[in-house]
Protein backbone atom coordinates (compact mmCIF):
# COMPACT_ATOMS: atom_id res chain seq x y z
CA UNK A 1 0.00 0.00 0.00
CA UNK A 2 1.43 3.68 -0.75
CA UNK A 3 -0.14 6.57 0.77
CA UNK A 4 0.11 10.50 0.13
CA UNK A 5 3.19 11.98 1.54
CA UNK A 6 1.43 15.14 2.77
CA UNK A 7 -1.88 15.16 5.21
CA UNK A 8 -4.42 14.40 4.43
CA UNK A 9 -2.83 10.88 4.15
CA UNK A 10 -4.93 9.24 1.45
CA UNK A 11 -4.31 5.69 -0.03
CA UNK A 12 -2.92 6.04 -3.21
CA UNK A 13 -2.37 2.83 -4.38
CA UNK A 14 -3.43 -0.59 -2.48
CA UNK A 15 -1.38 -3.92 -3.20
CA UNK A 16 -1.04 -7.28 -1.29
CA UNK A 17 -2.50 -6.31 2.09
CA UNK A 18 -2.90 -9.01 3.96
CA UNK A 19 -5.45 -9.76 7.27
CA UNK A 20 -3.99 -11.59 10.66
CA UNK A 21 -4.42 -14.76 8.87
CA UNK A 22 -2.16 -13.42 6.10
CA UNK A 23 -4.80 -13.58 3.78
CA UNK A 24 -5.79 -10.94 0.93
CA UNK A 25 -7.98 -8.30 1.98
CA UNK A 26 -6.62 -5.80 -0.97
CA UNK A 27 -10.52 -5.49 -1.19
CA UNK A 28 -11.44 -4.38 2.10
CA UNK A 29 -9.46 -0.80 1.77
CA UNK A 30 -9.88 1.56 -1.50
CA UNK A 31 -8.28 4.27 -3.14
CA UNK A 32 -8.86 7.85 -1.85
CA UNK A 33 -9.79 6.53 1.89
CA UNK A 34 -8.72 8.57 4.33
CA UNK A 35 -5.95 7.41 7.07
CA UNK A 36 -7.02 8.52 10.21
CA UNK A 37 -5.69 6.78 12.56
CA UNK A 38 -2.65 4.16 13.31
CA UNK A 39 -3.33 1.32 16.22
CA UNK A 40 -5.41 3.90 17.73
CA UNK A 41 -2.72 7.13 17.43
CA UNK A 42 -4.31 10.06 15.23
CA UNK A 43 -1.98 11.08 11.75
CA UNK A 44 -4.60 13.77 10.60
CA UNK A 45 -1.29 16.00 12.11
CA UNK A 46 1.75 14.14 11.20
CA UNK A 47 4.03 14.24 8.52
CA UNK A 48 5.39 11.43 6.64
CA UNK A 49 8.46 10.38 8.44
CA UNK A 50 6.34 9.91 11.99
CA UNK A 51 3.33 8.32 10.01
CA UNK A 52 6.47 5.87 8.53
CA UNK A 53 7.46 5.68 12.18
CA UNK A 54 4.46 4.73 13.19
CA UNK A 55 3.51 1.77 10.59
CA UNK A 56 6.71 0.61 10.75
CA UNK A 57 6.81 -2.64 13.07
CA UNK A 58 8.40 -6.34 13.75
CA UNK A 59 7.60 -8.39 10.52
CA UNK A 60 4.20 -10.48 10.44
CA UNK A 61 2.96 -8.23 13.43
CA UNK A 62 -0.74 -6.91 12.81
CA UNK A 63 -1.28 -3.37 12.74
CA UNK A 64 -4.80 -1.65 12.86
CA UNK A 65 -5.81 1.10 10.49
CA UNK A 66 -8.61 3.03 11.09
CA UNK A 67 -10.28 4.68 7.54
CA UNK A 68 -12.45 6.82 6.34
CA UNK A 69 -14.60 6.82 3.25
CA UNK A 70 -17.15 8.71 2.06
CA UNK A 71 -18.13 9.98 5.48
CA UNK A 72 -17.90 6.06 6.59
CA UNK A 73 -15.56 5.01 9.17
CA UNK A 74 -13.99 1.35 9.74
CA UNK A 75 -11.22 -0.42 11.21
CA UNK A 76 -8.50 -2.83 9.34
CA UNK A 77 -6.31 -4.97 11.15
CA UNK A 78 -3.58 -5.97 8.73
CA UNK A 79 -0.33 -7.75 9.03
CA UNK A 80 3.46 -6.61 8.60
CA UNK A 81 4.55 -8.77 5.82
CA UNK A 82 6.75 -7.01 3.41
CA UNK A 83 10.22 -7.56 3.89
CA UNK A 84 12.50 -4.35 3.12
CA UNK A 85 13.61 -3.08 0.23
CA UNK A 86 17.32 -2.09 0.67
CA UNK A 87 17.73 -1.38 -2.85
CA UNK A 88 15.95 1.87 -3.58
CA UNK A 89 15.97 4.07 0.18
CA UNK A 90 17.90 4.98 2.92
CA UNK A 91 16.86 2.19 5.67
CA UNK A 92 15.56 4.33 8.63
CA UNK A 93 16.81 3.03 12.32
CA UNK A 94 13.11 1.70 13.07
CA UNK A 95 13.28 -0.61 9.85
CA UNK A 96 16.10 -2.64 11.50
CA UNK A 97 14.40 -6.02 11.74
CA UNK A 98 15.85 -9.20 13.87
CA UNK A 99 17.10 -10.80 11.03
CA UNK A 100 19.71 -7.74 10.32
CA UNK A 101 21.21 -8.73 13.88
CA UNK A 102 24.81 -10.29 14.09
CA UNK A 103 25.05 -9.66 10.01
CA UNK A 104 27.85 -8.62 8.65
CA UNK A 105 27.83 -5.82 6.10
CA UNK A 106 30.25 -4.03 3.90
CA UNK A 107 30.14 -0.44 3.67
CA UNK A 108 31.78 1.19 0.39
CA UNK A 109 32.47 4.72 0.26
CA UNK A 110 32.41 6.70 -2.58
CA UNK A 111 35.41 8.95 -3.49
CA UNK A 112 34.49 12.91 -3.00
CA UNK A 113 34.21 14.98 -5.94
CA UNK A 114 36.99 16.64 -4.51
CA UNK A 115 39.38 14.00 -4.04
CA UNK A 116 38.33 13.97 0.28
CA UNK A 117 36.78 11.86 1.56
Amino acid sequence: MSIAKESPHTILHIEDLRDPDGQNCNHLAQVGDLITHVDDAPVHAANISSLETIIFGPLDSVIKLSLASDGQKYDLHVQRHVPINVWDRTLRWYELKPEFCDKDFRVFRMPHPCGRF
